[in-house]
């Protein structure tokens, strides 16, 4: 079996030792995991694994619950509205809150408590009831979701899976969905920082995108700070690599993606012109519009860098260099002496300087 056929065969194995479970809704598990596992790269069974080996985990169907599912990490329940059979898609996407759940919440003092899932972080401090990043963690799963199931799916996150999608390919490069999966917020800052991204301005993102979700009235606000990031990073990449043509291929990458994805793409703020991004990065740079002209001069810097590296290249060699070669260079006599060895050199030598009648002088090594 391949890797992918025994990871699949070890949960199936634990969701058949499941007794609060019925053969029905185990199927239905079976299903979503195979989905999953096969559809999503960086999909991470750790804490479903968690979740089966507790050995007291429930699946629940209520018709009358308010949200679409639900799970419990402390009953260890998995509640939906509607049955596995009759929408499978809602009830992938509400195991992914699952999935991505760790299993350490502590609820011992309930006005002081703090727990992860996904990447989204909420609890109590002294009886304040507090949340972070939780549209841009519901925007990655339904995101994740849409890879499952392609267009058969649209939930109620359209906005937010865009915005997890971009971010995920070209800031964190997988990495967003890692921490998701591991309900790991740290390993986002930590990602941040290596790109020399602002974490404020990351948080920021995040608190409008929370305000954003009912009345849609920061988007083009959210998709320009979106874009602001992908400048930061595409600044460091520009100071700290010497890849240079490397370099030119991600931009190029990223700036397809956000053309791509952008939902507000007729809205001059925020438009990429396609045959632009298809010439990166020659002379028709200076039509590219994204939000304003500071990232054109990073593309443009790009350039420059090249024209620069390529001067450094092509420099004659400095008069403190030429003393160096010529100090420790070896002796012409040596040189032909060693000569001798390599027909090949010895033929170039000849042509070079005069060649010494070896009949006359005794050699000895």
């Amino acid at each position: 079996m391949n890797d992918l056929q025994v990871r699949l065969a070890h949960i199936f194995n634990l969701i058949d030792s499941q007794n609060n479970i019925s053969d029905t809704h185990k199927q239905g598990l079976k299903q979503i995991v195979e989905k999953c596992i096969t559809n999503i790269p960086n999909f991470n069974e750790k804490n479903l694994l968690d979740v089966l080996n507790r050995g007291d985990f429930s699946v629940s169907i209520n018709p009358n619950l308010r949200a679409r599912g639900h799970y419990s990490v402390a009953n260890n329940t998995f509640a939906l509205r509607e049955d596995f059979d009759n929408n499978l898609p809602t009830a992938l996407r509400e195991f992914l809150h699952l999935a991505s759940t760790p299993q350490k919440i502590n609820f011992t003092d309930s006005n002081n408590y703090e727990h992860e899932t996904g990447i989204c972080e909420y609890g109590k401090e002294n009886g304040e009831s507090y949340q972070y990043a939780t549209q841009l963690n519901e925007g990655i799963t339904e995101w994740l979701t849409q890879k499952c199931f392609g267009g058969a799916y649209r939930g109620s996150y359209f906005f937010e899976s865009k915005i997890a999608s971009i971010l995920d390919k070209t800031v964190f490069e997988g990495k967003l969905t890692e921490a998701y999966f591991e309900g790991n917020t740290d390993k986002i800052f930590e990602t941040l920082e290596q790109n020399g991204i602002d974490t404020n301005m990351f948080m920021e993102m995040t608190d409008l995108l929370d305000r954003n979700h009912k009345n849609n009235e920061h988007v083009v606000e959210i998709e320009s700070m979106c874009i602001d990031i992908i400048k930061q990073k595409s600044l460091n990449m520009l100071e700290t690599s010497t890849n240079l043509p490397d370099i030119q291929a991600k931009i190029k990458q990223m700036l397809s993606i956000v053309q791509s994805n952008m939902v507000m793409q007729n809205n001059s703020q925020t438009t990429l012109n396609p045959s632009t991004i298809e010439q990166f990065p020659e002379s028709t740079l200076s039509k590219l519009s994204l939000v304003d002209s500071s990232f054109n001069k990073c593309l443009v810097s790009i350039k420059q860098k090249n024209i620069e590296l390529k001067k450094e290249q092509e420099k004659p060699l400095s008069t403190e260099l030429k003393s160096f070669r010529e100090q420790y260079s070896l002796p012409e006599e040596e040189k032909r002496r060693l000569a001798i060895y390599s027909k090949e050199t010895a033929e170039r030598i000849a042509t070079e300087t005069p060649q010494p009648d070896l009949s006359q002088e005794e050699y000895t090594y």
